[in-house]
């Protein structure tokens, strides 16, 4: 009964079972109504790869910045604590590094990854699908990629997809969806 699902974690070498077993879950979700968002990986020593199964259709895959809207492609001290995997897969990103999160025994801790990026946009679609509950999982992909602020070169490319999420763009767009096309470079 669920219309959002974050999935954060990564997987890159599958095998074939592996791989119908994922796209059966993912085929399952998506026909129940559910938009599924996912990582796109972390430090993956091939650059352009992204994880599984955040690089299967009909999931929404997500990079990371930092705090300064940079993508997160070297690991520095002052910028970025972890590389975010990225490719032709990538739709979004949100901010990654050093995000304020929970922790075991009931405490709190500064974290890094896709992992941490991921649950913005799945909070920000589920804040879209509460205010207009009749959208389904392609309208609120399309909504939360249509009122992205594009980063990087203009329009889509490989390391921030459309743009980082933008909720109140978000809200405004929903609040007069209409279906639009959106295709990749």
């Amino acid at each position: 009964g669920a219309d959002v699902g974050n999935v954060s974690l990564q997987y890159y070498n599958i095998t074939l079972d592996e791989s119908n077993l994922l796209r059966d879950a993912i085929s399952y979700a998506r026909d129940a109504g559910m938009l599924l968002v996912a990582a796109t990986g972390n430090n993956h020593p091939q650059l352009g790869t992204v994880a599984y199964p955040a690089r299967m259709e009909n999931v929404l895959a997500v990079s990371a910045t930092n705090n300064k809207d940079a993508f997160c492609e070297t690991i520095t001290p002052t910028t970025c604590t972890f590389v975010s995997n990225y490719g032709n897969e990538t739709d979004l990103c949100a901010p990654g590094n050093q995000i304020y999160s929970t922790w075991s025994n009931g405490s709190y801790t500064f974290l890094s990854g896709t992992s941490m990026a991921t649950p913005h946009v799945t909070g920000l679609a589920a804040l879209v699908k509460s205010y207009r509950i009749e959208l389904t999982p392609v309208d609120l992909e399309h909504i939360l990629i249509a009122s992205a602020d594009d980063k990087g070169p203009v329009g889509w490319d490989n390391h921030y997809g459309f743009g980082r999420i933008n909720a109140h763009q978000a809200l405004l767009t929903a609040e007069n969806w209409s279906a639009v096309v959106l295709e990749r470079d």
